[in-house]
């Protein structure tokens, strides 16, 4: 057997969830090197690189994932990462277009039954890559405690959004500074092109938050552009062509200056919709472009439950 294979061995057995990374639970690329909560690698060219490791879940709990990945020289053009089963644990899986800076990823996950899946992240760079792996954490939470969630962006490039498959990545998307907004801070920013003027809506959908059945929510965010016009806020929790899909979102104002706006919304109960079993969404938010408006910028989306 292999050094590599040796190494990805090591991360078959399940650990618990502890204030520091027990890299011995890790699969790792073979010549990885630790210190504290970072792993240091380097990849080669046309091989697919992976780190992985065994998650126990227990039945009736939500879990947030999350960790840094940071490339240092070339990146690739797309990193896959999550859990091994995402039939079971849907939105937990994820592909994702990154560049040369930080990640920042947080998902959410809800397990159904007790698991035991595999938390994987890989890729396949046409050219040598370094990265460094940082801060892995498998957190269970209880639905308590996530009465609000605020969808972050804690890296250098965009972490936490994407652009659904039917755009075809035709959106430029890139995280810039709000030095213009009263809590500074990251936003992230939609340019669209000429394509989409008054034709199509330029939006994008988050990574997975939680979201329980027969509940009422508000979900809001500050927005503005480079002109006057309209746009839209809400969740989307599309499975798959078998399941009936559930969405909700409201329409917003967009101007030259920082807003806040947000949409109130209360999810079906089961009967109505039997796949919010699966407890996730997605959020979505984005713009109608025109020629006056074709830049968008928003920050701190978040979705909080409102209580009665």
């Amino acid at each position: 057997m292999n050094k590599t294979a040796l190494i990805l061995l090591a991360g078959v057995f399940a650990g618990t969830l502890s204030a520091e990374t027990n890299w011995n639970k890790w699969g790792r690329p073979a010549g990885s090197t630790v210190k504290g909560e970072k792993v240091s690698f380097a990849a080669p060219s046309g091989k697919r690189t992976e780190l992985l490791k065994q998650v126990p879940m227990e039945k009736d709990n939500f879990y947030r994932i999350s960790f840094d990945l940071d490339f240092t020289a070339s990146a690739p053009v797309e990193i896959k990462y999550g859990f091994s089963e995402p039939a079971k644990l849907p939105y937990s899986f994820v592909a994702c277009k990154v560049s040369n800076g930080k990640i920042s990823p947080v998902v959410y996950s809800y397990a159904q039954e007790n698991l035991s899946p595999f938390f994987r992240l890989y890729y396949t760079a046409p050219e040598e890559t370094k990265g460094v792996f940082a801060n892995p954490k498998f957190e269970k939470v209880p639905a308590e405690a996530l009465k609000k969630v605020v969808v972050p962006e804690n890296g250098t490039v965009v972490s936490n959004w994407s652009q659904p498959g039917w755009m075809k990545n035709s959106l430029k998307v890139e995280l810039v500074d709000a030095a213009d907004h009263i809590d500074k801070g990251k936003a992230v920013k939609i340019t669209a092109p000429e394509s989409f003027y008054s034709k199509r809506p330029a939006s994008l959908q988050s990574s997975s938050l939680p979201l329980l059945p027969d509940t009422d929510y508000r979900v809001s965010a500050w927005v503005k552009g480079n002109g006057i016009g309209t746009g839209m806020i809400g969740v989307n929790s599309w499975y798959d062509n078998k399941s009936k899909h559930y969405y909700n979102s409201g329409s917003i104002s967009v101007s030259a200056e920082w807003t806040q706006v947000e949409f109130k919304f209360r999810t079906p109960s089961l009967t109505e919709h039997p796949q919010l079993a699966r407890r996730v969404t997605h959020g979505s938010i984005g713009f109608r472009p025109t020629a006056q408006l074709n830049e968008f910028q928003f920050k701190d989306f978040t979705l909080e439950r409102i209580e009665k």
